[in-house]
Formats: structure tokens, C-alpha cells, sequence
């Protein structure tokens, strides 16, 4: 079955079932290899990085720029449009980031953005972290790229937690690691995500560690790092078991911990990636497997309703990448196809389905715990996962995202949410 023939009968099918077209066209096309009709279009780099914050996604292209959409006024844009009542509050597609020189290695976009350059430093825009809540005013916003002080050389990868309430920076952390595998982090701690003597700090602050590090999670109220000995430590709020060190009970706060503790009942094998969101961690180890412990939605199919020990997830195959959202968690297959798992009242996991208006009463109807696939989805090279978000960039150049929209977060031109795969307008 040819192209040309898939796209004349996606175009029919379009027309009897306008109400679909947007999943007809999904469907009918990557599922089956073909890419879009894009002729006459000039030729677009590729997507390089994919990341989703509170109210904000970002891109950054092979050929060094970034583009952002979502929310304006919370300053993450940074699209050189004035913030204030004569500019919309919501950019619906991409826009480019004014001041970002050509370079992003790695995007990180929490309750601010920031972007780890080439050269090792960090610049960062939007709302500063650490300042207590309802202290940040619209003049405090910074609104163009901006080098952190400390930061301008020898960091390797960044991570960023989305914080608690969409609206505020309480709880927002971000943390990071440098060449010589030390951590830092800041932020507003407040479950202790700064360390032991530091509970709010618009500074990095260093996280005293056994081994040097190569990966960090952030998660909504704690941080995960991998260590070179194969080991994982975390700290933080364990109020959900997402510190991974104790054996399930009843929740008690002096569980929590402010020094790193580490993970029970990992395997010795390397850990090639951490994810972190709401009261759970996962591990990507190097030999494909993906193992979780925390919060029972994110945990898999045999996962118990808080499993505070890691545990394999069954069913998935050899993962290349993981994404994290809140209460949901995606996986990137080596063949190029995504597997989505976890709590779905908004689509974030792609499959058509959502529960919305039952849920709520039955939360048993939010959540899916073995592993689905995204609609339609193939060829995937790079997946992203917001707080109820999720966004993937095929082999063809195209993007796609699916699940909450309310602040513009999928970058489809409205503010609907979706349950199905998306094109993202413009990339």
C-alpha cells in the first residue's frame, strides 16, 4: 500500500469524521511510515532536544536555535514579546528564544527554563528559583538567557523538578552535575531537596556524595542520583516511598531525609538513566530493563499501591529513554515505538482514552498500569513528559504531543486537551 493512496483515504476519511481529523491524520500516516505532504515548506533541522515544564515546552534544533511555547507571563518564553495586558498570555506554537546563542547541549525546562550550552554553562529564564512564595513580581522575570552565576563552565547535565502548585515556585528545585561528578542544586527545599543546613537557596548549593555522580533526578519533593559504583542514593520527601530505603508502613515524616540515603533492591548493573515525578523514582539500567519504586500508579502492572523497594516493570522490551511526568511515565523502545504507563485523567498517555469525568470518583479508572502505545505513533527519535503532558519527535522531522493543554503546552495552535497524538504547528 502506497503513500500517495494512505493520504487520499486519510482525506476522505477526514472529511466524513471532521471531528477526528486530527487523529485520522496521525493515524493514517506515521503508523505506516509515511510523513506528511511538507513539499514547498523550506527544510527544517531537526528536533535535538524535547523537554516540558510546568507551563512551558521547549525544542531546540540541531542547528542550535530553541523555540518555546505555553504560557507568557510566567516569563519562560523569552520570545522578546513584552508581558502585560497588550500580549496574549498564551503563545498556542512555537516562537523563537530571543538571546540564546546557537550551542544547547541539553534542554531543561521545570518551573523556569534553562538550557546547558556547549560550553558547559548554564543560562537560564523566567521565574528565579528560591525566592518564598509570592515574592517574585513580573519585575523579577527574567526574560532573556541568562548565565548563572557559578555556572558558567564544567556542567555536565541538569535536571528540574516541576515543583507543587502549577502557579507558584514553592517546591520548584532544579539540580545538576558537574564534569568532576559533584552535584549542586537549588531551589525552594522545603522537603529538605537542598541538603541538611539549607531549606531555600537562589544559589547551587553542593550535595555531599560516597562516589562522584552520573545521573540526577528531580522529582516534586525529592532528588535522585546515580553514582559511579552502580549505587543510587535519594532525599527528600518519602512520604510515598520515593526515597526507595525502607520496607513499606504507614507514612511517617521522620522517614524523610535531608542527606542522601540509598535505594534498596537495585541490581548491580550501571544505571544509564534516573526519572523522578510525584512520590516515585525509576532507573534505566544499561541492560534495558526499567525498575521503579514509590507510588504505586507509575510502578507497573504487579506493583502493590506504594512499593517503597525498586521492582522490574514487565512488559516492555529494551528501553532506549524514559520521560517522567507527575503520576505517568513513558518509555522510548529501541524500534522506535513508545510505551506509556501510569495515571491518564487528561490523555497523557496517548492511547484515545480518558476517563476525565469518572475518575475522579473511581481512581482506579485513571490509572494504567501495564504499558500501552501511543496512537499511531512510530519512528520516534526523542520522547518528553510534563506534569499530565507527554510529546514525542518522529524520524520525519515532525512533533507530537498529547494530554493536558490548558496553558498551550501541546503547541497545536488551541488550548484543548487531547488524548491522541498531535502535530506541534510549525516544527
Amino acid at each position: 500500500m502506497n503513500c500517495a493512496f494512505l493520504r487520499a483515504f486519510c482525506i476522505i476519511q477526514r472529511l466524513r469524521r471532521v471531528g477526528l481529523r486530527s487523529a485520522f491524520t496521525l493515524v493514517c500516516l506515521p503508523a505506516f511510515g509515511c510523513s506528511s505532504d511538507k513539499s514547498g515548506e523550506p527544510n527544517r533541522s531537526p528536533v535535538h532536544q524535547l523537554s516540558i515544564g510546568k507551563q512551558t515546552t521547549c525544542a531546540s534544533f540541531e542547528d542550535g536555535s530553541t523555540e518555546c511555547w505555553g504560557f507568557r507571563q510566567a516569563g519562560a518564553l523569552s520570545d522578546g514579546k513584552p508581558l502585560g495586558a497588550t500580549t496574549p498570555d498564551f503563545q498556542l506554537s512555537p516562537a523563537p528564544v530571543a538571546g540564546l546563542d546557537a550551542g544547547v547541549k541539553q534542554l531543561s525546562i521545570g518551573a523556569d527554563a534553562c538550557a546547558l550550552m556547549d560550553t558547559g554553562a548554564v543560562a537560564c529564564w523566567g521565574a528565579p528559583l528560591g525566592r518564598a512564595f509570592g515574592e517574585v513580581t513580573e519585575r523579577d522575570l527574567v526574560t532573556t538567557p541568562t548565565v548563572l552565576p557559578g555556572l558558567e563552565s564544567e556542567v555536565a547535565s541538569l535536571a528540574a523538578g516541576k515543583g507543587g502548585s502549577p502557579n507558584t515556585l514553592e517546591g520548584a528545585v532544579r539540580c545538576g552535575i558537574k564534569t568532576d561528578g559533584t552535584v549542586f542544586c537549588w531551589g525552594d527545599g522545603d522537603s529538605g531537596q537542598l541538603g541538611d543546613a539549607v531549606r531555600r537557596s537562589e544559589i547551587p548549593v553542593a550535595i555531599p556524595l560516597v562516589a562522584p555522580a552520573t545521573g540526577v533526578a528531580v522529582g516534586t519533593s525529592h532528588v535522585c542520583v546515580a553514582l559511579s559504583d552502580r549505587s543510587a542514593w535519594c532525599w527528600g520527601s518519602n512520604e510515598q516511598g520515593e526515597l526507595g530505603n525502607v520496607a513499606y508502613a504507614p507514612y511517617d515524616a521522620s522517614r524523610d531525609s535531608a542527606i542522601p540515603v540509598r535505594v534498596l533492591a537495585l541490581p548491580d548493573v550501571e544505571i544509564k538513566e534516573l526519572g523522578a515525578g510525584t512520590g516515585y523514582t525509576c532507573a534505566l539500567l544499561a541492560s534495558g530493563e526499567v525498575w521503579c519504586w514509590g507510588n504505586g500508579d507509575p510502578l507497573g502492572a504487579t506493583a502493590e499501591p506504594l512499593r517503597t523497594d525498586a521492582r522490574p516493570i514487565p512488559g516492555l522490551g529494551s528501553v532506549k529513554s524514559l520521560a517522567f511526568g507527575d503520576y505517568h511515565v513513558c518509555a522510548l523502545i529501541e524500534d522506535g515505538t513508545v510505551r506509556c504507563w501510569g495515571s491518564r485523567p487528561y490523555g497523557e498517555l496517548g492511547d484515545g482514552v480518558s476517563p476525565y469525568r469518572t475518575c475522579w470518583a473511581d481512581s482506579t479508572q485513571c490509572v494504567v498500569k501495564a504499558p500501552v502505545t501511543p496512537v499511531g505513533l512510530s519512528h520516534v527519535t526523542l520522547i518528553a513528559a510534563g506534569r499530565s503532558a507527554s510529546c514525542a519527535a518522529a524520524s520525519d522531522g515532525r512533533t507530537f504531543c498529547w494530554g493536558n493543554n490548558s496553558y498551550g503546552l501541546l503547541g497545536n495552535g488551541t488550548r484543548e486537551d487531547t488524548t491522541y497524538p498531535v502535530e506541534v504547528q510549525g516544527l
